[in-house]
């Protein structure tokens, strides 16, 4: 479930209606229906609903920097995938109650898109180098370390002829 805002014009002046909406599959793919009219919202009311809407559908907010946290300490303690996070590893782990993060708040999308945007420490998000910038860094760290190697190699008499 989540909440959308319909504005509507009428003499000249927008006025805003919220609805609280939840998305199913068809056979022929997915839909959406609104389950609530949630009447006319006022400047600045948008976000309290926001809020209610996360808390309803079980999505509230958790801090980026808990849910990197968590990342962190599977990828040390058991790598895997995100899904594997979420269905096995940490329901398994008491992180529940020392994260205060009940398991169920814990799924994919959510540990998908604290990876999307590093946190600075003024809270502000930055978007990160493009993949055809990291790409390049990555085959240039690749080539630095192989000529390092090599280099290595020839000093110590292991060369390998080609």
């Amino acid at each position: 479930m989540f909440l959308r805002r319909y504005p509507r014009r009428k003499n000249g002046k927008t006025h805003s209606y919220g609805a609280l909406v939840e998305s199913y599959r068809t056979g022929r793919g997915s839909r959406q229906r609104v389950v609530a009219y949630l009447g006319k919202s006022k400047r600045g009311e948008h976000s309290g609903w926001a809020q209610l809407g996360r808390k309803l559908s079980g999505r509230e907010e958790i801090p980026r920097a808990t849910v990197a946290a968590i990342l962190c300490m599977a990828r040390l303690c058991e790598p895997s995938s995100e899904l594997h996070i979420e269905e096995s590893w940490y329901p398994r782990t008491a992180l529940d109650d020392l994260l205060d993060v009940p398991a169920e708040t814990v799924y994919t999308d959510r540990l998908y898109g604290a990876m999307d945007v590093p946190v600075l420490a003024g809270g502000r998000g930055v978007r990160g180098p493009s993949r055809a910038a990291l790409a390049a860094a990555r085959e240039a760290a690749v080539a630095s370390h192989l000529e390092t190697q090599h280099a290595v190699e020839r000093r110590c008499g292991n060369a390998t002829s080609s």
